[in-house]
This record gives structure tokens, sequence and C-alpha cells, in this order.
């Protein structure tokens, strides 16, 4: 089996990455990034302002992007509609499925899509770009026995995850440490299970490789 939850927050991950706009998202960008600023978002609730959004420095006034992940529950199945508003552009999937892309430089607009959905969790995942002027992003939902409403923290949750060591794979991984002042980092590491019949073992792929004993914690060499 591949990564499994062992535990969850309430919210979506936020990361933040401050850098020239072009009008493309995040999906679209060949270059692989490093967010400069990650957090746990309540719920997606911008509102249009020529200021950062709460919490963020004025890096994030303009020209930045953003990306929030995590699950959504639906406890009663049927048909439901997502919505997202935004100034500028911004993009939502359930799953696989791209639902809405609301692309272009343009003040608050609403995109919808809609999607039948059993009860369960799924996988969300939203992108925002802001080029200049206002910045804004108002993610909601409407479906059996809900109205059109911001869709709240209470059916969001940011998961973590841990590796089933019992079979061998090869998984993409991203971890997140923060220090004593509240500066968080992000990074990616490619990370195999291998199967040895005298220790399950896992293998951090990359420059330089680390072999650990499963159930040992670990450490790089920036402490993270």
């Amino acid at each position: 089996q591949g990564p499994h939850i062992v535990d969850s927050e309430p919210g979506l991950v936020g990361e933040y990455f401050n850098f020239q706009q072009g009008g493309t998202f995040l999906f679209q960008d060949p270059t692989v990034r490093v967010p400069d600023v990650t957090r746990v978002e309540s719920k997606l609730d911008f509102p249009s302002t020529g200021n950062p959004w709460a919490g963020l420095n004025n890096n994030f006034r303009d020209q930045f992007a953003s990306r929030y992940t995590g699950l959504i529950t639906i406890e009663e199945g049927g048909s439901y509609t997502f919505f997202t508003s935004s100034d500028d552009g911004s993009a939502l999937w359930i799953g696989d499925r791209k639902l809405i892309e609301n692309g272009g430089f343009h003040g608050m607009v609403e995109v919808s899509g809609k999607i039948t959905l059993e009860s369960g969790d799924y996988p969300i995942r939203v992108e925002f770009f802001e080029g200049g002027g206002g910045a804004g992003l108002q993610v909601r939902w409407q479906g059996p026995n809900i109205g059109k409403q911001i869709i709240p923290e209470n059916v969001l949750q940011s998961p973590s995850y841990g590796l089933d060591t019992s079979k061998p794979g090869v998984f993409t991984v991203r971890y997140t440490a923060t220090d004593a002042l509240g500066n968080t980092g992000t990074a990616l590491r490619t990370v195999e299970v291998v199967f040895d019949q005298s220790v399950p073992s896992i293998v951090l792929l990359g420059e330089p490789e680390v072999t650990i004993e499963a159930g040992e914690e670990y450490a790089d060499a920036g402490g993270n």
C-alpha cells in the first residue's frame, strides 16, 4: 500500500509562491517551485482587497500564486456544484477531475462546475494567481441539503500521511518543518520502500542518499 493517513487537522494546506505572474496556473508552470509560505487555511474566503491577505506580508500584495490541498468530506451523496470567485485567476479540482478554470487577469468573477459524488472523502485542490491591483479568492459549494455557501472548515481536512513499509514502492512526499521563530519551509523527497528480508527500510532518494530503518525518525542536514 502507498501513503495512508495517520493524522489530520481541519482546513486545507495553503502554499504561497512569490514570483512574477504571467497569467498561467502553477499546474501549467514547468518550474519546480518551493513555497515561500506554508500554512493551514480554515476556509478559502478572501474578499478582493488591495492589501495583503491576513497573515501575509507585502510580498503577497501583488504578483503571487497559491495552492490549497487536502480532503473534502461528502456526507450525503448527490449532485454538488462548486464555485470559485476570484481576482485574478483560480481553478478547482475534485480528485483528478478539474471542475473549474476561472483564468485570466480580471476583477472578482465567479465560475462554477457540477459533479456527482457519493459519500466519502475526496482530494480537493484549488490554485490561484494574482497579477496586480485587487486580490481575492472565495470558494463555495452547494449540494443536497446545503445552500450555496463558503465551504466550511468542518468538511475540510489537511491530512498527514505515513508509509506502509510492508510492501515495496516509490512515492513522492512533501514534508514541512517549522523552526522556533515560526518560519516554515517545505521540501519534496522521493521515498523508496525497499523489501529486505532482514529488516524493512526506507531509502530517501537524492543527494545524498540516506537509508533508515523503518520506524526510525529522520532529520536532514538542515534539521528538518
